[in-house]
């Protein structure tokens, strides 16, 4: 679709911001999101005039004052992702209700009177609402271009689709190309709307612009308050066989380490910013970046005691990650690390591309646990090449983590010092890399989730996941099994259920 500056009718032409960028529920109520503010720094930088506005949390807070914060943003968020590249009738009935809510910021959008319209998908969960709010804006501001961005945008969601739905689309990174893309509409030139295009360094990224934002209007934690979200790092060092970052992002690309400090000390100063959230996929890809860094951040808590922090770890060898990095985490005032470990079996970790051992991962908690740093162990149930025997091994590292007391160790909040979180099962993409990889030992495949690999089939890895459950139930004095876990279950076992029904139905005829 085309669409310049001109296009608009006069008496709007010169008011209202260029562009407005709104943040698509549903992502996390704990803090923004950096997109948006950090495109409003490149857009300001280039003479384009900018607002924000993140309509995820006026969501959430909408839903608060009902009691319904809870039901949708945890127990039944699922109904804010497309299925089947549609909408759920979950999701209509819940668009139905709260109707009113969407149609009060169409209008208060209207009201802004903006050039462009720019909406930001971050996950999955953003996809419903995004096709929906676009429908609406479409219909009430037929004039106004509508520009989508985001990982979702050209990787999760259909381009036949998108290109339905709105005027153009930019998906990667979009520093450069939101302005080129303001750029062609006041030259009323044509744009190309761009695929997963990745910046050649981070060198050029600016601070993000939160001067839009209420930061009161945030969920905040009891033991991580007065969050924040920093990206040191795009892409990842790894090439596992699951994740689709090196789709989003081929290379690893760090930014300059004073310039995160500047930011975090910028989120500190201006904005009472004291716990940040790393948003790489993993923190510690370079060493030298890495040690740099906290070094940076050493500082940093030395002038600010109160500064916290978190990210996503990967497990390295001893020899690679020594005591002295485990101390720069102390010293930086590191809170929590999200390890990726999936699989305590050597030969499933091998498959996956992780190349490290148990003693590694042994030696690693023992580091952060003498130092009060809080670890969570991500791990996965049924990966495809798993077999029973692993899963036996499984339960029994289980054991030995909570027999030794690697699992039962607290800090002195009395936060649990390692959190084993398993995911329910393997979501397996189609014509995605894992898939590829193991397709000549599918013997039954209906969907990403419902697949059938040799012996391991959705039926075999729900028993494995409740047997996992239980034995960490049976593991600590306070049961783990809550409405997350309930939840995944059940969801998986109706695809099950719904698979035997189709087949017993097949059979029938």
């Amino acid at each position: 679709m085309g669409f310049a500056l001109s296009n608009l009718p006069k008496e709007s032409s010169l008011e209202g911001p260029d562009i407005l960028i709104v943040t698509m529920p549903k992502v996390e109520p704990d803090a923004p999101t950096i997109g948006p503010s950090l495109l409003k720094s490149h857009l300001l930088a280039n003479g384009f005039s900018c607002e924000t506005l993140d309509l995820n949390i006026k969501l959430y807070n909408h839903l608060k004052k009902k009691g319904l914060e809870h039901h949708y943003y945890r127990e039944n968020d699922i109904v804010f992702a497309l299925r089947e590249g549609t909408y759920s009738a979950e999701f209509l009935e819940f668009f139905a209700a709260e109707s009113e809510f969407f149609k009060a910021w169409v209008s208060s959008i209207k009201a802004r009177r903006p050039k462009v319209v720019g909406l930001s998908f971050l996950t999955s969960f953003s996809n419903a609402v995004g096709f929906k709010f676009s429908e609406m804006l479409r219909e009430e501001m037929p004039e106004v271009a509508i520009l989508w961005g985001g990982p979702q945008v050209g990787i999760e969601i259909d381009l036949a689709k998108i290109e339905a739905t709105c005027d153009h689309h930019i998906s990667g990174d979009a520093e450069n190309a939101v302005v080129d893309f303001m750029r062609s509409l006041h030259d009323s030139e044509p744009f190309e709307d761009r695929g997963a295009v990745q910046l050649e360094d981070l060198k050029g990224v600016l601070l993000p612009d939160y001067s839009d934002v209420d930061w009161s209007e945030y969920y905040s934690h009891k033991n991580f308050a007065d969050m924040a979200y920093v990206t040191a790092t795009r892409g990842c060092v790894k090439a596992c066989s699951f994740c689709n970052v090196y789709k989003i992002w081929p290379k690893y690309l760090m930014r300059p380490t004073g310039g995160v400090a500047d930011e975090i000390k910028l989120l500190i100063e201006d904005h009472g910013r004291k716990s940040i959230y790393f948003t790489d996929s993993l923190l510690n890809g370079s060493r030298k970046h890495f040690r740099n860094l906290m070094s940076e951040m050493k500082v940093l808590k030395q002038e600010q005691p109160d500064l916290k922090w978190e990210a996503q770890w990967v497990l390295k060898p001893r020899h690679i990650m020594p005591e002295d990095d485990f101390q720069l985490l102390s010293d930086t005032g590191c809170h929590r690390l999200s390890i990726g470990v999936e699989s305590f079996t050597p030969h499933v970790r091998e498959h996956m591309g992780k190349h490290f051992c148990n003693e590694d991962l042994l030696w690693t908690l023992d580091q952060l646990a003498e130092r009060e740093i809080l670890s969570s162990l991500l791990m996965i149930v049924g990966y495809p090449t798993e077999t029973e025997q692993d899963h036996q091994y499984t339960l029994e590292m289980i054991r030995l983590l909570y027999e030794s007391g690697y699992a039962k160790r607290t800090n002195a909040a009395g936060e649990k010092l390692v959190i084993l979180s398993f995911s329910s099962t393997l979501m397996l993409s189609k014509n995605e890399k894992l898939y590829n990889s193991i397709q000549d030992g599918l013997t039954e495949y209906v969907d990403d989730f419902n697949w059938t690999y040799k012996d391991n089939s959705l039926s075999v890895r729900i028993r494995r996941y409740n047997e996992i459950m239980n034995l960490i139930d049976e593991m600590q004095s306070t049961p783990v099994r809550n409405w997350s876990i309930e939840r995944s279950l059940a969801e998986h076992q109706k695809l099950l259920n719904k698979h035997f029904e189709s087949s017993h139905a097949s059979g029938a005829k």
